[in-house]
């Protein structure tokens, strides 16, 4: 019994590293695309910023749809959902690792530009 627990834990966190490894993925898919601002704070936050031009216009709409498959994939849930013209704002949030933590992501997307701001905080 003992050992069917612990490989049912194995599993459990073997999963959630799974899930973690993905979205972690895409920004270190982008990191270092000189068409993408990145910036990582610490372990617990980072940014990732294209600016839209005609030319990448194409990627930014990959770039999102992306994001949103990498989301769904890992059991975010939609929290807000804003749209105001040209302007479209998103927070999608799933509870995170350590237990008590939960863990956002940020889209929003204008004329002008994509930003994806993905942190993990302690809740209290």
């Amino acid at each position: 019994m003992k050992r069917l627990f612990f490989i049912v834990a194995m599993l459990l966190t073997l999963g959630a590293m799974a899930q973690a490894q993905n979205l972690n993925g895409f920004f270190e898919k982008y990191a270092d695309d000189e068409r993408f601002a990145y910036t990582k704070i610490g372990k617990d936050m980072q940014t990732l910023t294209l600016e839209i031009t005609t030319s990448s216009k194409t990627l930014a709409e990959a770039v999102e749809k992306e994001i949103l498959e990498v989301l769904k994939k890992d059991n975010f849930e939609l929290e807000v959902a804003s749209r105001d013209k040209a302007e479209r704002s998103y927070i999608y949030s799933r509870p995170g690792i350590p237990k008590g933590s939960k863990e956002t992501v940020i889209i929003n997307k204008d004329k002008g530009e994509i930003n994806i701001k993905n942190a993990k905080t302690e809740t209290v």
